[in-house]
């Protein structure tokens, strides 16, 4: 469909076309910023025509993979957005992508692609994380050593902390 407008001397066409509301569940539906993070869901495209903000912050898009999707795209490219649902039954995308470094807390996270946009998408954004030796406060992020909340010396924690942490306040995984 299209629609002309006139505008003084000109004639300016303006072209009016579908945009698909882009479904995508998260998991897992928290991180740090530099975390790997899942989205499933459809229609997705390809990775230089997607972008994803959390928190108003563009991520990294890493990949996105499509299987079993042959059917279904045939039948997005005849009928667009809508009653391909029988032929995209087994098609399986996923977009693989790394968290920013956002304000932490609770936020949204939003796809866009060549089909349209996903709605905000809750999200929360963990503080903290254990990236340098750090020889007074744990803030979280620890992924061996030691558990939640304790206030014992990390000797063996995966991001090097050699010294011992006197408060901890979380995040410990193992």
């Amino acid at each position: 469909m299209a629609l002309t407008a006139l505008a003084g001397c000109g004639a300016v066409q303006i072209d009016i076309f579908e945009q698909c509301t882009i479904d995508a569940v998260v998991q897992p539906a928290s991180g740090y910023a530099g975390d790997t993070v899942i989205a499933t869901g459809a229609p997705f495209s390809e990775a230089y025509d997607t972008l994803i903000t959390v928190g108003g912050v563009r991520a990294e898009v890493v990949d996105i993979d499509r299987e079993q999707c042959t059917k279904c795209d045939n039948c997005r490219a005849q009928r667009g957005c809508g009653g391909c649902d029988d032929q995209c039954v087994d098609c399986i995308e996923t977009i693989e992508f790394v968290l920013p470094a956002a304000a932490a807390g609770a936020t949204t996270l939003t796809v866009f692609n060549t089909f349209g946009g996903s709605e905000a998408i809750p999200f929360t954004i963990l503080g903290g994380s254990d990236t340098a030796d750090d020889t007074s406060e744990d803030t979280g992020g620890d992924t061996a050593g030691d558990t939640a909340g304790d206030t014992a010396g990390d000797t063996a924690d995966s991001a090097g902390d050699t010294a011992t942490d006197t408060t901890d306040t979380g995040g410990d995984t193992g």
